[in-house]
């Protein structure tokens, strides 16, 4: 089996604490090691994710030792895209006859050697088979985030695990209709998949013709694959494939999985294994009950009669929600903040190359804080609105100015002018830091024209 390890989305469901849910310390070590952890036995991975979360995976996997290849997408196109293109690199290397099977990498799994055994069973299926075979979990209460999927028994039984004919397949329904479907006996979709790949591609070209067409221009170097996404069309894999389907068979399982999609989630599992979350709150509670407090700070909070209440303390800010509403609001604050491109003073964004963070922002004055990774560096690029002061802090940089480079140590520093091409580098084998002063008109972070990029940004 090939394991496809879906990392490439950027949640919302879970402000301010991670935007990026699989690489985030929930449990000790973040939701991407524990799946490839689970999965080991099963290695080498693919894993499948974008360019902007380059630096933040590799910096993840470093001094690990799964065998892993990566494939970055210039963009996040949803889940089918991302197992197309996997499909399409498989194809290329003559391994239409493997099996795939597709793992997203936020999930959490309470009994994981279980869950090995449901994943061998399952390979066993696809194989003999031939046909896709997907895991399936009872619902415990209605919700319209899951996938819903209709099965028949078929008196099928392999290594104690009794084996389902689907015979349909909802995608998020209504609230009002996913309380009827689970009346009804349907699993939630955990949105893993085994299956042959040569049936996936045909599944591709069956029922998504126009993105398997756009992804067979997909050469062996990669290369195009830029231009390609422009104009591809974001769809879901259970909408573009799933959906579409009347034969393929169905593993319930019972490994206390959950996909972690709401703050309401986490409060369930922090229910069924005390302690397991890595959570700093320092909690003083009087006549209150009922409530879900996370931290990422030890920050003394407290509460006096506050009840069946969702209260998240994070980097990005502070979330208070009655239980019952947490779910249906959460996303679209998350939203209206990125719309408002609000910048937390003090907060680290991960880069390809490192990170940084704004200490300072005042009128036409901006102070961040640089931090770049060993032998890496940023584009060579130009701004049309504000000039930049480099200072180092510690490290060693090397800087390009207009093709003229310098090298900086310590307390050095260099001015460099509005629409003045520049590129920033540590050649060193230890982090370096640098102090960076904006100043102009507009200090936004779109204000960037890039010549030359190692991370194939434009």
């Amino acid at each position: 089996m090939i394991p496809l390890i879906l990392c490439g989305g950027f949640g919302t469901r879970l402000w301010p604490i991670a935007e990026n849910k699989p690489f985030y310390n929930f449990f000790g070590q973040s939701l991407l090691e524990k799946s490839l952890h689970r999965l080991k036995k099963f290695e080498p991975f693919l894993i499948v994710s974008v360019e902007n979360l380059k630096g933040v995976l590799e910096e993840t996997l470093r001094e690990k030792d799964y065998k892993t290849e990566i494939l970055y997408e210039p963009e996040s196109k949803n889940t089918a895209v991302s197992v197309a293109l996997a499909c399409r690199l498989l194809s290329l290397r003559q391994k239409e006859e493997e099996i795939i099977g597709i793992f997203p990498s936020d999930h959490f799994i309470g009994q994981e050697l279980r869950f090995q055994n449901f994943v061998s069973t399952g390979l066993q299926v696809a194989r003999e088979k031939q046909k896709i075979v997907t895991f399936g979990f009872s619902p415990d209460r209605a919700c319209s985030d899951y996938g819903y999927i209709k099965v028949r028994n078929i008196g099928k039984e392999i290594n104690g695990f009794s084996i389902k004919q689907a015979v349909a397949f909802v995608e998020k329904p209504e609230l009002s209709q996913s309380v009827s479907l689970a009346k009804e006996g349907y699993l939630w979709n955990s949105g893993i998949f085994l299956s042959p790949v040569k049936l996936l591609i045909q599944y591709f070209s069956n029922y998504l013709p126009h993105l398997w067409t756009q992804i067979l221009c997909v050469k062996k170097d990669f290369k195009s694959l830029h231009s390609i996404y422009q104009n591809i069309e974001p769809v879901s894999f259970d909408k573009g494939i799933m959906e579409n389907l009347r034969e393929y068979l169905c593993l319930p399982c019972d490994v206390a999985w959950s996909d972690l999609g709401s703050w309401n989630r986490m409060a369930d599992l922090d229910q069924r294994f005390p302690g397991s979350l890595k959570n700093k709150a320092c909690l003083f509670s009087k006549a209150s009950k009922g409530n879900f407090v996370f931290s990422s700070t030890d920050k003394p909070i407290g509460l006096i009669g506050i009840k069946d209440t969702v209260i998240v303390q994070g980097e990005k800010g502070l979330l208070i929600a009655d239980k019952k509403e947490e779910g249906q609001w959460l996303k679209s604050i998350s939203e209206e903040f990125k719309k408002q491109n609000l910048e937390q003073k003090g907060e680290w964004v991960k880069k390809p190359w490192g990170a940084y963070r704004v200490t300072m922002r005042e009128g036409e004055f901006k102070c961040k804080e640089l931090k770049v990774r060993p032998g890496h560096q940023l584009s060579y690029q130009s701004h049309k609105k504000r000039s930049e002061h480099w200072l180092v802090i510690s490290g060693l940089a090397e800087v390009t100015l207009e093709g003229k480079k310098y090298q900086l140590k310590v307390n050095e520093h260099i001015f460099i002018d509005r629409e003045t091409k520049h590129r920033l580098k540590n050649p060193a084998k230890t982090p370096l830091f640098l102090l960076e002063i904006q100043r102009g008109s507009y200090l936004e972070e779109d204000d960037i024209t890039r010549y030359q990029d190692d991370y194939g940004r434009s």
